[in-house]
């Protein structure tokens, strides 16, 4: 399965606008797909999913580098998970264009989900949060490297959507969260609270 490209909406006859992924979704899907070729991967993984999330430089890398995960980090994390994960195949295989694995197809699924429950295209939130939802492969590998919290992230992130966008039905229904009433834009504040927030549950 080739990653797709953004593309604009040209819904048939009678039929309902189907969400296509933003601008900002297939750059990093093809930061993706180069960090695959330049290593010489014939799948494209969640690490490398994860790494292209640090590479595009936007809100959601502010989050992941206050968590601890930086370009540099998940560089070296990025080559331990791809050989060691027991959830997702290694890298090798048929010569060609890299192609897209099962959990990446299951994450772009369900990214497709959540901004169909938006109404709006695949944003790179909605990427991020899917990625995150993600447990036992490489990306959640990487993270456990990295010593970064995937749950403290989700909060991070429910704080940065309700500053920018939306609230996400499935945010909306839980439990009211420090995060959400942060004023600061600045991530690396969303994620502090978030942990001082989950500090106070547990306390």
């Amino acid at each position: 399965m080739a990653l797709p490209t953004a593309q604009p909406r040209v819904p048939g006859p009678g039929a309902s606008p189907r969400r296509q992924v933003s601008a900002e979704v297939a750059r990093v899907l093809e930061l993706a797909r180069q960090e695959a070729a330049e290593r010489g991967h014939h799948w494209i993984g969640t690490a490398h999913l994860l790494r292209a999330l640090v590479r595009a430089d936007g809100p959601e890398a502010g989050l992941l580098a206050a968590a601890g995960v930086t370009d540099r980090g998940s560089d070296t994390a990025l080559t331990l998970a791809v050989w060691s994960s027991a959830g997702e195949p290694d890298p090798s295989g048929p010569p060609g264009p890299p192609m897209a694995n099962d959990a990446v197809r299951e994450v772009l699924a369900a990214a497709h989900v959540r901004a169909a429950g938006l109404d709006r295209d695949v944003s790179v939130s909605d990427l991020f949060s899917a990625l995150l939802r993600q447990s036992g492969g490489q990306a959640a590998d990487m993270l456990t490297t990295l010593g970064a919290d995937a749950d403290r992230l989700l909060d991070a992130l429910a704080g940065l959507d309700a500053l920018t966008g939306p609230v996400p039905p499935e945010v909306a229904a839980r439990r009211p969260s420090p995060v959400r009433r942060i004023q600061p834009r600045d991530p690396g504040a969303l994620l502090s609270a978030a942990w001082r927030g989950e500090e106070s549950r547990t306390a």
